[in-house]
């Protein structure tokens, strides 16, 4: 809002990677009280972003996606996690609309996270109706 990229964690990928490590140890209850707190934030946060215009929409925040495209990573965030839970919540609850986003973008990213060569010429065989069984495939982390 102040027409600063700033960096969405100032450790960068090193923070958000110690944060998550260190905060999944937390009783539950002060998990729920954060995800409770960083919900209302990120929605002040997008209040103010929508009543404004969404001012500096492009701005990158050190990560790969705008300011602008937050709201639908939530959405990634929420429902992913939903399912890491394991309480039930399974990919086949994910609404339509997750899908339909979300299902273009991760198969964007599958050339690069395949990790070797066979994996690759298996996955396009595969795609393109060439092979009877989806293959086993390592696929990095996204």
């Amino acid at each position: 809002m102040t027409g600063n990229d700033v960096p969405k964690y100032l450790g960068c990928g090193a923070q958000r990677a110690a944060e998550i490590e260190n905060g999944a140890a937390r009783p539950a209850a002060k998990i729920i009280a954060d995800l409770i707190a960083s919900q209302e934030c990120f929605a002040a946060a997008m209040d103010a972003c929508s009543a404004q215009r969404w001012p500096h929409s492009k701005f990158l925040g050190g990560g790969h996606y705008g300011v602008g495209a937050c709201p639908a990573h939530r959405l990634r965030e929420v429902e992913m996690h939903h399912v890491d839970l394991g309480l039930g919540y399974t990919a086949r609850d994910w609404p339509d609309e997750y899908v339909e986003w979300d299902l273009t973008i991760l198969l964007n990213t599958v050339p690069e996270r395949l990790s070797s060569d066979i994996d690759r010429r298996n996955f396009m065989a595969w795609l393109a109706g060439r092979a009877d069984t989806i293959p086993v495939l390592n696929l990095d982390a996204w």
